[in-house]
C-alpha cells in the first residue's frame, strides 16, 4: 500500500516502514522545534508538580530513526537531526527539573550491537525492544520513588 515502505536494512534485512514518519520526522528541526517542545511539555511537568506528582518524558524514536539504514540516502538524510532533536529536548527539560529518558542512544546502541528491537512487519517494539525501554525507564523511576 502507499503508506507502507518495504526495505532492506543492510544488518536486520527485510522491513516496513510508514511513509508518513518519512513525511512528518524531518520537519522537526533542531534549533527550531526543540525550544517550543521543552517549553509545552513544561507547562504539562508544572501541573503535574502543582499536584504533588513527577512527570516523566520518554523520548522515543520511530523505527525509521534507529533502522535508518535501510532507507534511501534522501531519507537518512532528512532523518540525520533525531538524534540532535532528542538531545535539545533531553537538555532542555532536564535544566527545567524534568525528569527525561531519552532511549535514541540507547536503542542506536543496542541496534548497532545486532539486537532487532522493532517487529520487521510492523513498527512497534518487539519483546527485546519492550524490555529495553522498561530498563531505561526505570532506571530513571527508582529513585523518583524513595
Amino acid at each position: 500500500p502507499r503508506d507502507v515502505l518495504g526495505a532492506d536494512d543492510p544488518q536486520f534485512g527485510p522491513m516496513l516502514f510508514y511513509r508518513e514518519n518519512l513525511r512528518m520526522l524531518p520537519r522537526l528541526m533542531p534549533g527550531e522545534n526543540a525550544e517550543e517542545i521543552v517549553q509545552a511539555v513544561a507547562k504539562i511537568a508544572t501541573r503535574f508538580r502543582e499536584r504533588g506528582q513527577t512527570l516523566v518524558v520518554l523520548l522515543v524514536p520511530e523505527k525509521e530513526q534507529i533502522h535508518f539504514r535501510a532507507l534511501s540516502v534522501a531519507d537518512q538524510a532528512a532523518l540525520a537531526q533525531g538524534p540532535e532533536l532528542f538531545a535539545e529536548i533531553e537538555a532542555g527539560l532536564e535544566a527545567l527539573g524534568t525528569p527525561v529518558v531519552n532511549l535514541m542512544p540507547t536503542f542506536q546502541t543496542a541496534t548497532a550491537a545486532g539486537q532487532r528491537l522493532y517487529w520487521r512487519d510492523d513498527t512497534h517494539w518487539n519483546d527485546a525492544g519492550i524490555r529495553l525501554a522498561a530498563r531505561e525507564l526505570w532506571r530513571v523511576v527508582e529513585p523518583l520513588l524513595e
